[in-house]
């Protein structure tokens, strides 16, 4: 579920590529390029970048990725700028308030 998505989640995958499969039969692969961790006291900030094919531009929104050791997690991802000529950058990024009452 997404809401267990940590950065410890997908960290150990860098520099490897998802698949996000759709009903048609198509596919879209998407690199993970960066994962970075901006967390401060009681608040929880990370985001994880992605790099694809810009002739194959997606949409904001959640998808299944897909990965030989992970699994399956649902993400919902943005595009953003940046990337080398013909490739594109999307963004999924984590904000939350934590709950000092849960860590004990």
């Amino acid at each position: 579920m997404i809401e267990n998505i940590t950065k410890a989640t997908l960290e150990p995958y860098l520099n490897e590529t998802f698949e996000i499969r759709f009903d048609d039969g198509g596919v879209v692969e998407l690199k993970l390029i960066e994962c970075t961790d901006n967390s401060k006291n009681d608040q929880e900030v990370f985001w994880f970048i992605f790099e694809g094919p810009q002739e194959k531009a997606l949409p904001q929104r959640i998808y299944r990725f897909t990965h030989p050791q992970l699994g399956e997690v649902d993400l919902f991802i943005v595009p953003v700028s940046g990337g080398k000529k013909g490739l594109l950058h999307y963004q999924s990024l984590f904000n939350r308030i934590v709950d000092e009452s849960e860590e004990n």
